[in-house]
C-alpha cells in the first residue's frame, strides 16, 4: 500500500511538471484561496472528525477554457474531543477543471505532513486528491466547494475524507 501511494504521488508531482513546462505565450494569474473544512479519518481503526483550515497560492494558466491551476497549500485539522490529536500538511498539487461560470475541476495533491496522535508528533507523507465546484462571483472571486480524500503515511497511517467551503482571489 505504501509503494501505492508514493508511486501515485510521484506521479502528481510528474504531472504538475509537465504542466507547468508546457510552452505557452499566456501569462500565469496568481490565486489566493482560504478554506474552512471538516475532517475525518481512522486512525488505527478509530475514526476522529474535526474541523480544519486551508490557504493555498497558485498561478492560474491563460489556458482558456481550460482550467490549470498549480499551487501549494497548507492546512490544519483540530480532531475532536481529544484536543491533542491533530494534522499539519504542506502540499504542492495542481486543480485541472473548466473555466465557465460554473468551474469544475479536479485536485490533487503530494508533500509532507505530521499527525500528533497523542503527545509525540508523527511526520510522513501526505495526499489528497479530490473534487471540486466553484461559482465565479466577478473577474477576481469565485466560490466553492471540495470533496477530498486525504491520505498520511508515516509510522502511522490515516485515512480520511474532507469537506471544504473556500474562497479564492483572482488577482
Amino acid at each position: 500500500m505504501r509503494r501505492q501511494v508514493v508511486h501515485a504521488g510521484c506521479a502528481g508531482v510528474a504531472l504538475v511538471a509537465a504542466l507547468v513546462a508546457l510552452p505557452t505565450t499566456a501569462h500565469a494569474e496568481p490565486t489566493l484561496g482560504g478554506e474552512v473544512r471538516g475532517e475525518v479519518g481512522s486512525l488505527g481503526g478509530e475514526f476522529r472528525g474535526g474541523p480544519g483550515v486551508r490557504f493555498s497560492a497558485g498561478y492560474a494558466l491563460d489556458t482558456y477554457p481550460i482550467l490549470v491551476v498549480p499551487e501549494l497549500v497548507v492546512d490544519g485539522t483540530l480532531f475532536l474531543p481529544a484536543p491533542i490529536l491533530g494534522a499539519f500538511r504542506a502540499m504542492a498539487g495542481v486543480r485541472v477543471g473548466f473555466t465557465t461560470v460554473v468551474e469544475p475541476y479536479l485536485l490533487t495533491h503530494v508533500g509532507y505532513g505530521f499527525l500528533a496522535p497523542d503527545a509525540n508528533l508523527v511526520h510522513g507523507f501526505a495526499v489528497d486528491a479530490g473534487l471540486g465546484l466553484d461559482k465565479r462571483l466577478s473577474r477576481h472571486v469565485t466560490i466553492g466547494g471540495t470533496a477530498a480524500y486525504q491520505g498520511f503515511v508515516g509510522d502511522v497511517t490515516m485515512h480520511g475524507a474532507a469537506l471544504g467551503f473556500h474562497v479564492v482571489g483572482w488577482l
